[in-house]
């Protein structure tokens, strides 16, 4: 009754709250517009053994012109971290996204450097072909994600309850933050792809490669840190499997398989989020302007 009472609340104040399935993955921002509750079966003291209740939900959307409140929408980039990337993204496995990428790393070499001696018709020439290689860094890595996260995801989703019950805490925290880091991955590389314009001043445009390359060092960070964590679970229940007994082994065993299964994951966006931010690093170099 509390954890309805506690929706009640949230409903009256019409603040939103972030969206966590049980697997962990993010779906953006969301507000309680209604909720209800039908209280059945009472015991002698009057309270409630069967409570159900309905909920509606709707996405919010952007705040106050601030660029980060996600709306999971049929292209949003929340929903893309488990299903597909945008219309115009071709779905790139792990090994073509890397090759891409290094492709990439030799196109960032090649752009000219940005300084404010250009003419304008050079610097903005400069400007949209740094930018052109960021969005096809940024396009790369969109494409390859659905498939990281939905073997994260997957790798959890068959789970019994019991067995979900026997993972430890900070091995689903891990799996949240990976997943966490994709979403963003993904939204930042949106935003810096259809920002830009003719009129759109070179600092803004530096500015949004700057914050793709950021989140990409910082997710690379965060999806390494998440690869250990999860490679020690897999370690732990693996060996505790080979001293119970045969029913309890099973379901350790089956632990370690899912979190080996969500480290392999992990260590994918990892590897690529840094071979990534190797290209958008260089792109920001070209920038003395």
């Amino acid at each position: 009754m509390e954890q309805i009472e506690a929706m009640h609340a949230l409903a009256d104040a019409g603040r939103p709250q972030q969206l966590v399935d049980g697997l962990g993955r993010i779906w953006g921002a969301w507000v309680i517009t209604e909720i209800s509750d039908t209280r059945t079966i009472f015991a002698d003291n009057g309270q409630p053994r069967k409570l159900e209740f309905r909920i509606k939900l709707k996405a919010y959307g952007e705040d106050d012109g601030k660029r980060a409140t996600l709306k999971p929408s049929a292209r949003s980039p929340v929903r893309q971290a488990t299903g597909s990337a945008t219309a115009s993204d071709p779905i790139l496995d792990v090994d073509a996204a890397s090759a891409k990428l290094d492709a990439l790393a030799q196109a960032a070499d090649a752009l000219p450097e940005i300084t404010a001696a250009l003419s304008p018709a050079a610097l903005q020439s400069a400007v949209s072909a740094a930018h052109g290689v960021a969005g096809e860094v940024a396009q790369a890595v969109s494409g390859a994600l659905p498939g990281i996260s939905g073997a994260i995801g997957g790798a959890l989703a068959n789970l019994s309850a019991v067995v979900m019950g026997a993972l430890p805490a900070n091995a689903l925290q891990a799996v949240k933050g990976v997943l966490t880091s994709v979403n963003e991955v993904l939204a930042v590389g949106q935003a810096l792809r259809s920002a830009a314009s003719a009129t759109t001043p070179p600092n803004a445009i530096k500015r949004d490669i700057t914050m793709l390359d950021g989140q990409l060092r910082l997710s690379k960070y965060s999806a390494n840190t998440s690869a250990r964590t999860l490679r020690d679970t897999e370690k732990t229940f693996t060996t505790t499997a080979r001293l119970n007994n045969t029913t309890d082994a099973r379901s350790r065993q089956t632990v370690a398989s899912a979190a080996g299964n969500a480290a392999a994951g992990a260590s994918q966006f990892g590897a690529l989020c840094a071979k990534a931010q190797t290209c958008t690093a260089k792109i920001v170099r070209k920038w003395h302007a």
